[in-house]
């Protein structure tokens, strides 16, 4: 006889009363069987309003599996928010689309956070994920991490084709760190800024793609269409980005007006003196802004870049953040200017070092 992992769980008043869940099933084997026990817990779960599921190394969740999951999360009626870590489950794009059709029948969802990282969804298996995300009328809040993945500038577009649609759409964070996005890729997911009007909050991580001038001048005019962002972060780093890419970037990010909260992460890039200094002019434009994180390790900046960055950066009372490390810059200038930005208020990380 194949025991029940989720016994106890059925037993108690937990999973009856809870509105919260946390599911860790790091620790139990998922199988096709199983998994319709999981289900038999999920449908318990009458007043549950925010569920977290994890899953393992140790489960790799087949078609079968997937179906059954997903049947019982259309029995929690009242769930508003969900989280499932599906990270390194070899998810390819057959169970994708069931992944993406059954997320999109949980019709009461506001908030949903789906970890996808490490898996083998390719251009195509993004499109069967989230070609019905349009029918998530209520969600307010999405995070995806598709980082580790197949993706190219087709998986980009079928992306950012489906997020276009997400009007209500308010805070979103993209994980798409480690493919094979290029400039025409980019283009498609900075639309998403024009397109939803209502976005507050958006993260972008971008990391060890494939990205040139081109991308940034594209993301670059989106941000100028984005009248109601307040709070943006954008990860470009190990792009072999130049400094005529980051002048395109900060021509955009001087004319988001309503930014209050920026973090730009530019480290392992090509960037020089005048990449540095266009950038700390651009941030200088921005009036409303109350919290500033810069990144900028390993890059090719030296000391008038140094010192001119400082000068704009004394000005600002808002820095929380600055990663200055393996410049080409000397030990002493490093320490000069190490004194003079520590002399800030509100500065609470300063990391300048020397190789």
């Amino acid at each position: 006889m194949i025991s029940n992992p989720f016994s106890k769980l059925l037993q108690s008043n937990q999973i009856r009363n809870s509105s919260y869940l946390y599911l860790d099933l790091s620790q139990i084997q998922i199988c096709d069987h199983n998994s319709v026990q999981l289900v038999q817990a999920l449908v318990a779960a009458k007043s549950l309003y925010d569920l977290n599921l994890k899953f393992s190394l140790n489960n790799k969740i087949s078609l079968q599996g997937a179906q059954n999951i997903f049947t019982g999360l259309l029995n929690c009626q009242n769930l508003s928010k969900l989280s499932i870590d599906l990270k390194n489950q070899n998810i390819d794009d057959k169970i994708a689309p069931i992944l993406g059709n059954g997320l999109t029948l949980i019709q009461n969802l506001q908030f949903l956070n789906i970890d996808l990282r490490h898996n083998k969804i390719t251009d195509q298996g993004v499109a069967d994920l989230t070609h019905r995300f349009s029918c998530f009328c209520k969600l307010t809040g999405l995070v995806i991490d598709l980082s580790y993945n197949l993706l190219t500038d087709k998986g980009a577009f079928n992306l950012g084709q489906s997020l276009k649609s997400m009007l209500n759409l308010q805070k979103l964070t993209l994980y798409l760190q480690a493919n094979q996005i290029g400039d025409l890729g980019v283009k498609n997911i900075s639309e998403i800024i024009e397109f939803c009007k209502n976005l507050k909050n958006l993260t972008i991580i971008l990391d060890r793609n494939l990205i040139t001038q081109e991308g940034i001048y594209f993301l670059a005019q989106s941000l100028t269409q984005s009248s109601n962002l307040s709070n943006f972060t954008i990860y470009l780093q190990e792009n072999k980005l130049d400094s005529t890419c980051i002048s395109d970037l900060s021509d955009g990010l001087a004319k988001c007006f309503n930014l209050s909260n920026l973090g730009v992460y530019l480290n392992f890039n090509d960037i020089t003196n005048e990449g540095a200094i266009c950038l700390a002019r651009s941030i200088l434009q921005i009036k409303n802004l109350k919290s500033l994180e810069l990144h900028l390790m390993f890059n090719q900046i030296q000391k008038l870049g140094l010192s001119e960055l400082g000068q704009c950066l004394r000005q600002l009372n808002y820095l929380i953040r600055l990663d200055f490390s393996i410049n080409k810059i000397s030990s002493y200038h490093t320490q000069t200017f190490k004194r003079n930005v520590k002399k800030m208020k509100r500065l609470t990380d300063c990391k300048i070092e020397t190789d």
